[in-house]
């Protein structure tokens, strides 16, 4: 079976995988990253040429309230291109209406905290006390807490009663 010599891909932006931008003629472009260069390559090995289209909502692709596609799932799954590309992820849903390829690019999640700050000079060689220390109150607190409710004394003034807590 031989390769098609033109395709249509739809693509969205993605930065670090897709970088889009228009030519003089105002076609779409791939500029950079892994995506750019994985197209190249493939291009050349196969020889064929492309056009690259954007969705108008610029989704990705998910089903609609009245069953349609949108995004680029949709544009493949109306036959308005050949294929799709720039991090769509399959899923289940995406998968009973198009036909998804090998996957050629693993995206590791990861959590970006801010950076901790440097301690105070004065204080830093107690620092590393710190748990020991929260340790020891919690359990004198704890001990606080339950000695407290000793009645040490009832004294009787008529048909009063005064009740003096002793906290050890």
């Amino acid at each position: 079976m031989k390769f098609p010599a033109f395709i249509k891909i739809a693509v969205n932006k993605l930065i670090g995988i897709c970088h889009l931008e228009m030519d003089f003629e105002g076609k779409y472009v791939l500029t950079d990253g892994s995506n750019a260069e994985f197209l190249q390559i493939l291009s050349e090995a196969l020889k064929f040429k492309y056009e690259l289209l954007v969705p108008e909502d610029k989704e990705w692709g998910f089903k609609e309230l009245n069953g349609t596609w949108n995004g680029l799932v949709g544009m493949v799954h109306r036959q308005e291109v050949d294929m799709a590309m720039c991090g769509i992820m399959l899923t289940e849903e995406r998968q009973l209406v198009v036909n998804f390829g090998q996957s050629y690019d693993v995206a590791q999640n990861v959590i970006a905290l801010k950076a901790p700050g440097l301690s105070p000079k004065p204080l830093a060689y107690v620092y590393h006390f710190f748990g020991i220390v929260d340790d020891c109150n919690i359990f004198l607190i704890q001990i606080l807490y339950e000695r407290s409710f000793i009645i040490s004394d009832v004294a009787f003034k008529g048909n009063e009663y005064s009740y003096h807590i002793a906290a050890v």
